[in-house]
């Protein structure tokens, strides 16, 4: 089976490095996976050393007609037996209608989030791109059954829609003695450091500010705690200018992305997820593999929940602190037999999400 997978670029957001666990997954199988892209990422090389192709064509924000042109060009030179549009909202029906005027190909389309920060946009373009986007989708898929009710709406998502899972290798995501000790010299923390870890985009979505000003009163408590922030975005700026408002510089780490991120949840004590809102996010579904306790936004799907070391909390702020000393008194549980088990039972494997996913796209 040949897929072409169209991405913004293949760079560390939760979607993307879900579409390379599937890339990487597939090498050596009957699945052959290309991309297409709107600009370079941190994974092409990657991608091109194991024979498969980036297409890149412009963005719909760059120019609607030369994005659109793009992708028939690309469907029409190459040949695939389904594609693979990741979506954040409605507007990816320009995409599909690409494809579709281009190629017999099975079209599926995969929601990313569960909400949008365009209140006014949705309000004005969503009730007629909406049902374009249906039009033009054979497979409905999405991480979590809000994200798929978000995009493709409840009663059409609960008709024909399917969830699926966020799988990863588990064993890629093992707790790893060598490394904690490794990156935590790195990051100039002790043994009796609390490393706090933040993983992802610095966006106004993943409520960056809530973790700084929770810290703020965790260091009245705990004061030989340590946040490491990984990930960059558009809020990086902002959230330095804090850190040093509020005299953390010596606390607060900004470590940017990073490719051993796996590695680095070996390193952290705890995780904090508040997000405003969340497709079925990653950074969770990886976390829980090293045995990482993790502190979760309620907003968040509970289908992240694989194990007992994910907490759902309000967003308030004393909550995140009390809770983040509880865990500072616990021993890290890492039974790798008893994790792995958990993975297994519950399908977020990335061998039985490419399976799931085969299947599905075959019976179009």
């Amino acid at each position: 089976m040949k897929i072409l997978m169209m991405v913004g670029s293949l760079t560390f957001g939760g979607a993307e490095v879900f579409a390379i666990k599937l890339f990487r997954a597939s090498i050596g199988t009957s699945v052959h996976i290309d991309f297409l892209a709107n600009k370079v990422g941190v994974f092409d090389q990657e991608v091109k050393e194991n024979g498969s192709q980036i297409y890149y064509v412009p963005s719909k924000s760059e120019s609607l007609r030369e994005c659109y042109r793009g992708i028939k060009n690309v469907l029409k030179k190459n040949s695939y037996d389904a594609v693979i549009k990741f979506a954040n909202n409605p507007f990816s029906a320009i995409d599909l209608m690409a494809v579709r005027s281009s190629s017999n190909a099975t079209i599926a389309c995969r929601s990313m989030n569960t909400n949008t920060p365009d209140k006014l946009i949705k309000k004005i373009t969503w009730p007629f791109l909406r049902p374009l986007l249906r039009h033009y989708t054979d497979v409905m898929l999405a991480p979590s059954k809000e994200a798929g009710e978000f995009l493709f709406g409840k009663k059409h998502f609960d008709k024909k829609g399917h969830v699926l899972p966020n799988g990863i290798p588990f064993h890629f995501y093992e707790y790893d003695k060598n490394a904690r000790v490794q990156l935590r010299n790195e990051l100039s923390a002790t043994e009796d450091t609390f490393v706090i870890g933040v993983v992802g985009r610095l966006t106004g979505q993943k409520n960056p500010f809530f973790n700084i000003e929770t810290f703020e009163l965790l260091q009245k408590e705990k004061p030989n705690s340590l946040l490491v922030f990984c990930g960059d975005g558009e809020l990086l700026g902002e959230l330095k200018n804090l850190v040093l408002k509020k005299n953390l510089t010596n606390k607060v780490v900004f470590l940017g992305s990073r490719k051993d991120i796996n590695k680095l949840y070996s390193a952290f004590d705890c995780l904090w997820l508040p997000s405003f809102y969340e497709g079925l996010p990653n950074t969770i579904i990886e976390a829980q593999a090293s045995g990482l306790p993790c502190l979760v936004s309620s907003s968040v799907t509970r289908e992240c929940k694989i194990t007992d070391n994910v907490i759902f909390l309000s967003l308030n702020a004393n909550d995140w602190v009390r809770n983040t000393i509880n865990i500072g008194c616990k021993v890290r549980m890492i039974d790798a037999c008893y994790l792995n088990q958990c993975y297994t039972n519950s399908n977020f494997s990335i061998d039985a999400t490419l399976e799931i996913l085969k299947s599905l796209l075959k019976r179009n």
